[in-house]
């Protein structure tokens, strides 16, 4: 929650998604997006990386059959 609103203070609305990782625990993911635009998604990288963020570029295929 802290990573989140560390993020909306940059002007980035994000999300929090849990996982349960065996011998791991309960793991959680902050995660910003999606963009469409290339250079958008330099730019946010880029600057989450100079804000001391790690990232992690995911491409989700949105045409995927359900």
């Amino acid at each position: 929650d802290n990573m989140k609103a560390k993020l909306a203070l940059q002007g980035l609305e994000a999300i929090i998604q849990s996982v349960n990782i065996p011998e791991k625990g309960l793991l959680h993911r902050v995660r910003v997006g999606p963009f469409s635009d290339p250079s958008q998604i330099t730019k946010t990288k880029n600057d989450l990386v100079e804000n001391g963020f790690k990232t992690d570029l995911i491409k989700v295929n949105t045409n995927a059959a359900q």
